[in-house]
């Protein structure tokens, strides 16, 4: 049997000089490569393209990177026309998507919109993945919005990784539209090890250090734990422009004995990171299924997270983690306390994910396009 040919469009995608981006599209990928030839073609902001070029970077990897022409945040609603304009410019990311049997595009905005104009020509057949930010921030926006919609209303597919995502289309949408929830997976084997048991119970953060995922809070509830006794300290796990204002209210809390920040790791190396931790924290104040989460329960260790997005529909409260129903650094310090006085089951907060593999995931695409 033909295997089938598909290109991966995605901004999100590990890169030699970022080889820690959007670990989960690399596994889709090579999930996918069980079964189809798959090539991936990744826009990247011209001034990084163009310095990672002169060091010689863009010969590491499979991918396919070229120069993503904009003004960065300005003008938003004209990137998937400047996004057209840099492909033709570099004549083979076009003439790649153009000739594409089949497009994943993972991202909505610009690259779903722009795989969708491909289609509407040369009749392509394309899926949009929507993975959080693009429909959490981009679609609330008017002029990105109503080009998403139609990109929806054109492609064969949409995949969201979360029935939260799908739902908050769906409310946008003035007709059906061709959604389907594909969860990210998990590769098992890497978080088999049992966790190490510590001493002094410990926190893990993983992710990009923004004001958005709650830092601010979760540092401040810590002060709060150290207030009340409660003996724990924090490993914060990444990177982020807010570092600088994060070891100051670190410092300003006195709090350099029980918080440190680690810096980012590799995602082969987080399998290691999530043994030594007692509890993984994520207080994030939007997301779409952080993929961080699956890997602590694969790992059996409790999560605990604020509940938007899809979070709630992997995490049951009490049951294999911890809710976080109001983000306040009170909040933050009462979960961790509901935490670490859970006996938790490391095999059966195992068991609960058990279904998310990446070949399920890897499914759920080829089933979007008819291929299974």
């Amino acid at each position: 049997m033909k295997r089938s040919a598909i290109t991966y469009f995605t901004n999100l995608y590990p890169s030699p000089w970022e080889p820690t981006r959007a670990a989960y599209n690399y596994q889709i990928v090579e999930a996918l490569r069980d079964f189809a030839d798959v090539d991936v073609l990744v826009p990247v902001p011209a001034h990084i393209y163009f310095k990672q070029l002169l060091k010689g970077k863009l010969k590491q990897s499979r991918a396919c990177f070229f120069p993503f022409l904009f003004l960065p945040g300005f003008g938003r609603r004209t990137y998937s026309l400047t996004l057209l304009i840099s492909m033709l410019c570099c004549i083979f990311p076009f003439i790649k998507l153009a000739r594409s049997e089949k497009i994943v595009a993972s991202w909505a905005f610009p690259e779903g919109v722009v795989a969708t104009w491909f289609k509407r020509i040369y009749g392509n057949r394309v899926v949009i993945h929507c993975v959080g930010t693009d429909i959490n921030l981009h679609f609330q926006q008017n002029g990105r919005q109503s080009q998403m919609l139609n990109a929806f209303q054109c492609a064969d597919a949409v995949i969201t990784v979360s029935k939260d995502l799908a739902n908050k289309i769906s409310q946008k949408a003035t007709s059906p539209l061709p959604l389907s929830t594909v969860y990210n997976g998990v590769s098992f084997d890497a978080f088999s090890a049992p966790p190490v048991a510590q001493h002094t119970p410990r926190l893990l953060f993983i992710g990009n250090w923004l004001r958005t995922k709650g830092v601010f809070e979760l540092i401040d509830g810590m002060a709060l734990l150290q207030e009340n006794g409660i003996q724990v300290t924090l490993d914060i796990v990444g990177k982020g422009p807010e570092e600088q204002a994060m070891a100051e209210r670190i410092a300003q809390l006195n709090l350099g004995d029980r918080i440190t920040l680690r810096g980012p790791v590799m995602h082969k190396d987080i399998p290691g990171v999530l043994m030594n931790a007692t509890a993984l924290i994520l207080p994030s104040y939007r997301e779409g299924v952080p993929n961080v989460i699956m890997e602590a329960l694969a790992a059996g260790i409790p999560p605990i997270a604020t509940a938007v997005g899809g979070i709630p529909e992997i995490i049951t409260d009490g049951v294999n983690g911890i809710l976080i129903h109001e983000l306040t650094a009170l909040s933050v310090a009462n979960s961790v306390e509901a935490a670490l006085n859970n006996a938790w089951d490391p095999d059966a907060l195992r068991h609960s994910v058990a279904t998310y593999t990446w070949e399920n995931c890897a499914r759920g695409f080829l089933n979007a396009f008819g291929d299974e």
